[in-house]
């Protein structure tokens, strides 16, 4: 087998290697700076307007002229007021927007009505001594009719009243508890 025996070319080789090197510390050099310049730039211009963002007097001054522009403003329309001319802003004019009322169509149709006024109370009845009794009406009490007789005007004392009776709740018994199977949860 042939083997090569020329000498590599070194001086090719340390020429590309060399310029290579060379081009790529241009570069580093040359973004390095542009970045650094650019930074410096941007950081300046925040840093400025930090400065007058924050600064009373700049802040003042701004809304000072604010204000002298929107009362100039006022102040000329309140002049062409006075003269009787109105501007096309403040005359009246019909509105066209039906954005108010289109809720109203979400709402229901029937109209609530109120309650009707409570009744007035009835007078309780009261019976004169010794008139027969009309809730015993129909039941046979013993006179024509179903009329009870009259009392004697004697025995027309009203009779105590007895309390009515109390009644007590019933105890509620226990519901019966099933007993548990062995080694079932």
């Amino acid at each position: 087998m042939a083997v090569d025996k020329t000498e590599p070319p070194i001086k090719v080789i340390i020429t590309v290697a060399g310029l290579s090197l060379g081009i790529l510390v241009t570069l580093r050099v040359f973004f390095v700076s542009y970045f650094h310049s650019a930074y410096d730039t941007r950081a300046r211009a925040n840093i400025d307007q930090a400065l007058h963002g924050s600064s009373y007097i700049w802040t003042s001054a701004r809304v000072h002229a604010e204000e002298e522009r929107r009362l100039g403003r006022l102040q000329a329309s309140m002049a062409s007021v006075a003269q009787g001319q109105r501007a096309g802003a403040i005359s009246p004019t019909a509105s066209t927007d039906i954005a108010a009322l289109s809720g109203w169509t979400l709402m229901p149709r029937e109209v609530p009505r109120p309650p009707p006024p409570p009744a007035p109370a009835a007078p309780p009845v009261v019976q004169p001594v010794g008139a027969p009794d009309l809730g015993a009406l129909g039941t046979n009490a013993g006179g024509p009719m179903g009329i009870a007789p009259a009392a004697p005007a004697a025995a027309a004392a009203p009779a105590p009243v007895a309390p009515a009776p109390v009644v007590q709740p019933m105890p509620v018994a226990p519901a019966p508890v099933a007993p548990h199977a062995p080694g079932a949860h």
